[in-house]
């Protein structure tokens, strides 16, 4: 009897220690819903609205509480800049919703736009409305797909069910993609896959979208500022052609001129007189930049601004004010002789010169002065430094005319 009451009372002892995670787990998961929508404030009841929604279902109704649980220190971004900038690329060409968003996402990634928007908390925006339709959908998927078939319920919380991706927009389901019966007729009408492939592929990117992109300045190109993610091609053509190369030397002398245009748009400005497009041209380690004016869409003039190897010996760069006065910064090589980046040096004879353009009422760039500064010597480490922009150099200005 005695033996009989002591595994008892282990086999007790045991569940308790089994229980005790699983109600706790319980009770936090209980505690971080409640806090969530303590945190709420007015919007609430709509959170509420959804929880009651699946109330008699309890897998939907634990996943609406898995969502709200988990907004707390989220967010995405709005305002009226942000409107705006969707209004401007909400052309027929650019159909897809999923093409509009990658674009203001763009947005979201430099430091400086988003000075100029809103952050709009997910617990405090995000409508009953809107979860009851994302997870119904999402449901929808896991039961209808077959890449789906088979993974458990709390993968699917984690990898299926979030309605963003970082700080990007809370999108549904069906307003990433084309519909599947665009897709089925455009994979019929085609019998070759690859150009099945291509034309699908235009629906989520139109052609002229590289002209889509733009901020308001002051902005400046230092040797370490990167492109706009996802990098936007440009196709060079007409005048456009005779800018895109890149050069050999230090001199800006040396063109690259056989080789394959690799262009893409580096940042486009809207300015009062006319839109501004930076293209960067590269090819292996040398880069180039180049500047091209729009009135009403359709290209005016062109301007060389920057160019530099490796991104690190930058020997012309170039940068815009909040009026839109453009200054491109140049070492011009002193040397006598031809200087190629691959070569090896320790230092260079070179002078500095700025040049200011603006763009006139016709979209053309007109120079307005330039400021001449004491040749000297200007050393590779100097040269190499991605912290060191060419108008940091602490010259004494010369001459300006």
């Amino acid at each position: 009897m005695e033996k009989r009451k002591t595994i008892l009372r282990i086999l007790y002892r045991l569940t308790i220690l089994f229980l005790l995670p699983m109600v706790a787990g319980c009770d936090s998961a209980s505690r971080e819903l409640h806090e969530a929508l303590n945190l709420a404030g007015d919007n609430r009841p709509e959170l509420q609205k959804a929880l009651d929604y699946f109330s008699d279902d309890p897998l939907k109704r634990e996943a609406c509480e898995f969502l709200i649980r988990n907004m707390p220190g989220h967010y995405s971004y709005g305002g009226e800049f942000l409107e705006d900038f969707r209004e401007s690329i909400t052309q027929p060409e650019a159909r897809s919703p999923y093409f509009r968003e990658m674009m203001a996402s763009v947005l979201y990634q430099d430091k400086r736009a988003k000075e100029y928007l809103d952050e709009e908390e997910d617990i405090k925006k995000l409508t009953g409305g809107f979860l009851i339709r994302h997870i119904e959908r999402r449901f929808e998927q896991w039961e209808t797909c077959p890449w789906l078939a088979g993974i458990t319920f709390e993968d699917f919380c984690h990898y299926v069910l979030p309605y963003r991706f970082r700080d990007g927009p809370a999108v549904l389901p069906d307003e990433l993609f084309i519909s599947e019966e665009e897709n089925e007729a455009i994979l019929t009408r085609f019998d070759d896959i690859n150009h099945a492939a291509w034309k699908i592929s235009q629906l989520y990117f139109p052609k002229d979208y590289q002209l889509q992109v733009q901020l308001p300045p002051p902005f400046e190109a230092s040797p370490s500022t990167t492109y706009v993610q996802p990098v936007v091609p440009f196709t060079p053509e007409g005048d456009a052609r005779t800018y895109a190369f890149s050069y050999k030397d230090l001199n800006g002398e040396a063109q690259n001129n056989n080789e394959e245009r690799n262009c893409a748009v580096f940042r486009r400005f809207e300015l009062g007189t006319a839109d501004l497009l930076v293209v960067a041209v590269a090819r292996s380690a040398s880069t180039k930049h180049f500047l091209v004016s729009y009135k009403e869409g359709v290209p005016v003039d062109y301007l060389e601004c920057a160019f530099s190897f490796n991104n690190d010996i930058a020997m012309k760069q170039w940068k815009i004010d909040a009026e839109g006065e453009i200054q491109i910064s140049a070492l011009k090589v002193k040397e006598g002789r031809q200087v190629l980046f691959e070569e090896e040096f320790e230092s260079i004879k070179a002078q500095r010169a700025d040049h200011y353009y603006v763009v006139d009422a016709d979209g053309k760039f007109r120079k307005v002065r330039t400021v001449d500064y004491p040749e000297k010597f200007y050393s590779k480490d100097y040269l190499q430094n991605k912290n060191q922009n060419i108008w940091d150099g602490g010259e004494e200005a010369i001459a300006s005319n």
